[in-house]
């Protein structure tokens, strides 16, 4: 700025006090989003179906040996093609450090994805089983500060597309199209979940597309929050798009507390 023909340089504290606001505002923005969490690499490995090097980008390694050698702040490339068979994640990552398993385009699972460890992410891949390979739920939530980001769940023979259960907290499943799965002589939800509000706070489900539960049979939802003698309590529901199928939180055990149910979108689709 000129003041009398001369150059005036900025004010350090002017400089401090815009850093301030703009670091205030990232944090409410994350406050009043708690599925949005940062994740700076610590770490970055390549993987392909048929790797069996260091996990360089020029010489990727095997998706087993990342899955058995994966620590905190680690994030795996899945590069394009199959990675055959139940895919059971069991090493922790931490809540500010997860290990993030991020699919290119063109990477499938041909099978399932397990998260039993804490602070795994699952991102940008695609689930999709028509011939049975995998033996648990296209994507399976039990760890503690498990994502599901961004993926494409489909054609799931004979189980549900996505599992979220009542047995970590922090769960998050955000962007991802979860479709027709493949019925077995039963009924394979689309998404099937369970939570304890008391013991493990909300669960989020948000800005997902859910369709087509009803392709499979007329008592398959496209979202099922239900039990019989366990809990359904503390899910958020937010900006999803739910078409043909049903959508329920209840069930015979306690009531169904502790909900939120905002700006979603039904078509032909019972609530």
């Amino acid at each position: 700025m000129a003041r009398n023909g001369r150059y005036r340089r900025p004010n350090l504290w002017h400089f401090t006090f815009f850093l301030l606001l703009l670091l205030l505002a990232i944090g409410t923005l994350e406050a009043a989003n708690p599925w949005v969490q940062p994740f700076n690499p610590i770490r970055t490995l390549y993987v392909s179906p048929n790797g069996n090097g260091d996990g360089s980008q020029g010489n990727p390694m095997s998706l087993s040996t990342a899955m058995n050698t994966a620590v905190p702040g680690d994030l795996y490339w899945l590069t394009p093609g199959t990675y055959s068979g139940q895919k059971t994640f069991t090493r922790d990552g931490t809540a500010s450090n997860p290990i993030v398993w991020r699919g290119q385009s063109g990477a499938i699972i041909a099978g399932g994805i397990e998260l039993s460890a804490a602070h795994n992410w699952a991102w940008g891949l695609e689930v999709t089983d028509p011939n049975g390979n995998g033996n648990k739920d296209g994507i399976t939530l039990y760890g503690t500060g498990t994502h599901a980001i961004n993926n494409i769940v489909h054609d799931i023979k004979g189980r549900c597309g996505l599992g979220a259960w009542s047995t970590g907290s922090g769960q998050v499943i955000y962007g991802n199209i979860i479709y027709k799965q493949i019925p077995v002589n039963n009924n394979p939800h689309n998404i099937y979940t369970q939570n304890n509000y008391t013991t493990y706070g909300w669960k989020y489900f948000v800005q997902n597309m859910v369709l087509d539960s009803w392709d499979a049979t007329q008592s398959t939802y496209n979202f099922h929050a239900y039990s019989q003698g366990s809990f359904y309590s503390g899910y958020h529901v937010e900006k999803n798009i739910f078409r043909k199928g049903k959508f329920l939180i209840g069930g015979t055990n306690l009531p169904a507390d502790n909900e939120v149910v905002k700006e979603n979108y039904y078509y032909d689709s019972p609530v």
